[in-house]
């Protein structure tokens, strides 16, 4: 089945570079000043859409996450990439931890080069300007068609997989004992 090729997709995860895009300068020259205008507005009224948010970006992952924190912003961000990989292999994993296409992507980067690897690698994913950051609330690829109070909840729910899994792959045991230690109670009515 083929879509409406003039329909407009809606994107469901930002993500997003670091240096020089999400904060102004470079972390390891300059512990990665402030954040750049209008990243703080654009991941919270996006998060309020239900749209999530990622990182991928070459940092050293304890500085930069230690620096998200401090900046607030840390909270946002589900299954960020931090390291010394290609972009394009840090959009898979994202993808794939958030079990949505890559289709349902924005890549929002600073250098042109970065932009064109992963889109030549990913075609589907939507590569962003850092300099546009602020229009990504009138683009109509980030206006869903639905919010709805799930929407709101969206980034919470995923938070919650994602603290099950490292709690189930951490558990001594047998699949069987782990589910049985959650205590879970189900009421049919």
């Amino acid at each position: 089945m083929t879509g409406d090729p003039t329909a407009t997709r809606t994107i469901k995860c930002v993500v997003w570079d670091l240096d020089d895009t999400v904060w102004e300068g470079v972390l390891l020259e300059n512990g990665g000043a402030a954040l750049r205008p209008g990243v703080r507005q654009t991941l919270a009224a996006l998060d309020e859409r239900g749209i999530l948010h990622s990182v991928a970006s070459r940092n050293d992952p304890e500085a930069a996450m230690a620096r998200l924190a401090e900046l607030g912003i840390a909270e946002y961000l589900l299954y960020p990439q931090v390291g010394r990989g290609v972009r394009s292999a840090s959009v898979t994993e994202i993808a794939r931890a958030l079990n949505i296409g890559v289709d349902a992507l924005a890549f929002v980067n600073d250098q042109p080069f970065e932009r064109d690897e992963v889109a030549h690698e990913h075609p589907g994913v939507l590569c962003v300007d850092a300099s546009e950051v602020t229009d990504l609330l009138v683009r109509t690829e980030f206006v869903p068609r639905f919010v709805t109070e799930d929407s709101h909840r969206r980034r919470e729910m995923y938070r919650s997989d994602q603290e099950r899994t490292i709690a189930e792959e951490s558990f001594a045991g047998p699949q069987e004992d782990f589910l049985a230690a959650l205590d879970m109670r189900v009421e049919i009515a």
